[in-house]
């Protein structure tokens, strides 16, 4: 954890009571084509460093290791993905757990966790990074460092579950990491926003 102190307390308001200064949001079915998009790349980054290291059959036992239990460690990794957004709000954010929901957005085959209140940019940032560096990146390092194709794979897969976040840091550049946004209900990004009069 960084330097930063914690922001304190996010304002107990409800969304009619902000003001919304600038929208930093897309429609869901965008960030999802550009998160397919993404998605090659994302595999020639991530496979690419292991296959040059270890080679062809090194990735495709790991492969054949996590196969059997892809889909409930595929299952149980989506929940904690969602969950350490949650965390998030909750640690850098100021915001509280009930001040966060959970749920299913079906039409858009997105599980999301909604902040109900405002955060400053950074915790948003945070809570947005957050399960893309702890169940992608961290076990996608140590699949290198050990020589685990399981877990290369495993950090790949879960780098390219967390590609539609990765797009929301770019919506937010420019915008200072004091300022308070709120979580858009039903797009992927959130709205700058000040309390109102």
């Amino acid at each position: 954890m960084s330097g930063r102190r914690h922001p304190g307390p996010a304002p107990r308001t409800d969304e009619a009571s902000y003001e919304v200064t600038a929208d930093a949001s897309m429609p869901l079915s965008r960030a999802n084509l550009i998160a397919l998009g993404l998605l090659p790349l994302l595999g020639v980054a991530c496979l690419g460093p292991y296959l040059a290291i270890y080679g062809f059959l090194a990735l495709q036992a790991g492969f054949h290791d996590i196969l059997y239990v892809f889909l409930p460690v595929f299952v149980v990794s989506i929940v904690i993905h969602e969950a350490l957004h949650g965390a998030g709000y909750v640690l850098f954010g100021g915001a509280r757990w009930r001040d966060v929901s959970f749920g299913m957005n079906w039409k858009a085959l997105a599980p999301y966790a909604h902040c109900r209140v405002a955060v400053p940019v950074f915790g948003y940032r945070m809570s947005v990074v957050l399960p893309g560096v702890l169940l992608g990146v961290v076990p996608w390092i140590a699949g290198l460092l050990t020589g685990s194709g399981a877990l290369t794979f495993y950090g790949f897969i879960m780098i390219a579950a967390a590609s539609g976040d990765m797009i929301i840091p770019w919506l937010l550049r420019g915008i200072d990491g004091k300022e308070m946004v709120l979580d858009h209900p039903w797009e992927a990004g959130c709205r700058v926003v000040r309390l109102g009069d």
